[in-house]
């Protein structure tokens, strides 16, 4: 099973790419929908979150985490994100290796893991191939203004990802998500092709 790491910083629209890949058939697989079963309320991850951040960063009625409420804090403290990430990290890695071993097992030729930060958590290790989604400063920006983050926000959480230019001479594949969606799976596609050719 080839394991394609997929990734890119935030706006740059890896979940577009994702959907793409699914579209042909092609199984993905959402580190940040794990991250988020990882602190559903009463497990052992969050019970630590709640230790260390105190429970300010939960909803009283039910103990859900108020991600939101959470992110305006690490992303501008590194030593608060270093906290975060050491915590939930090593369940997204185990939930990631129960489905990896769940799709083996129906010999999934192909999987892609959608991984926001695969370089900054030097996972690229753990897959066979790595394929970067970027789009242009603006119009990252102005996707996620749209999503209704604050300009703010946007420059912490640029700020806290390695930069994309120095990302992609590390990579096997890039895919430009700057213009039309039918442009971007113009590229899926030649992936694809390129992969099943290759293997």
């Amino acid at each position: 099973m080839i394991k394609i790491g997929l990734t890119g910083n935030i706006g740059s629209g890896k979940s577009t790419v994702a959907k793409l890949f699914r579209k042909s058939k092609i199984p993905t697989i959402d580190t940040d929908r794990l991250a988020r079963w990882a602190v559903h309320p009463g497990s052992p991850t969050s019970k630590k979150l709640q230790k260390i951040f105190g429970t300010k960063y939960f909803r009283r009625s039910d103990g859900v985490l108020l991600r939101k409420k959470l992110a305006q804090l690490v992303f501008k403290d590194p030593k608060a994100l270093q906290k975060l990430n050491s915590i939930v990290h090593p369940e997204v890695k185990r939930l990631l290796k129960c489905q990896l071993n769940t799709l083996n097992k129906k010999k999934s030729p192909i999987v892609v893991i959608e991984t926001p930060l695969l370089f900054e958590t030097g996972l690229q290790k753990k897959y066979d191939i790595i394929c970067l989604v970027e789009s242009s400063r603006k119009v990252q920006i102005k996707r996620l203004l749209k999503k209704g983050v604050s300009l703010e926000e946007i420059k912490d959480r640029l700020a806290s990802q390695i930069p994309t230019h120095r990302k992609n001479k590390f990579v096997d594949y890039i895919i430009n998500n700057s213009q039309s969606v039918a442009q971007t799976n113009k590229q899926v596609k030649r992936l694809i092709f390129s992969l099943s050719r290759q293997h």
